[in-house]
């Protein structure tokens, strides 16, 4: 059984993907579902991150999450490295943390957050947790397993 396919150009694809998603953004947004502070329409968005770039702040402030990024990451890839190590150097270490580092590494990124609130508050140390409890188990089980 052979399926007949039509063939659309990855661009006009795209093209309709963005623009079906759109127009159910827009949808949503009118129906009021939630309120405008809430849940803005496309429009409200594209005007205000066309105010921050004239003033400069939206280029501040993506450079500073790309720093804690980066950061966060560099933290992580240390400490998945060691980690990892171990565990492939040492069997015991391995049998004992592999199971751990497997579930830790199903955890949704957003699970970190309430416990990095509570412990760091609203400071660049919650970020930064968040950031390195979410790559570690990955990159400790990737070293692990060479």
């Amino acid at each position: 059984m052979t399926r007949n396919r039509i063939n659309v150009p990855p661009l006009a694809a795209a093209t309709v993907a963005i623009l079906g998603v759109l127009a159910v953004w827009q949808l949503v947004a009118s129906l009021g579902v939630l309120p405008a502070y809430a849940f803005a329409p496309p429009r409200a968005v594209g005007e205000r991150l066309l105010q921050l770039a004239r003033d400069g702040s939206l280029g501040a402030s993506l450079a500073a999450s790309l720093v804690r990024m980066a950061y966060g990451f560099t933290l992580a890839a240390a400490a998945g490295l060691v980690i990892g190590l171990a565990m492939g150097v040492s069997a015991t270490v391995g049998a004992g943390l592999r199971s751990l580092f497997l579930g830790l590494q199903m955890l949704p990124s957003a699970a970190w957050v309430p416990l990095a609130l509570l412990l760091f508050g609203l400071r660049d140390a919650a970020i930064t947790f968040v950031i390195v409890m979410s790559a570690t188990p990955a990159m400790a089980i990737a070293t692990a397993d060479g």
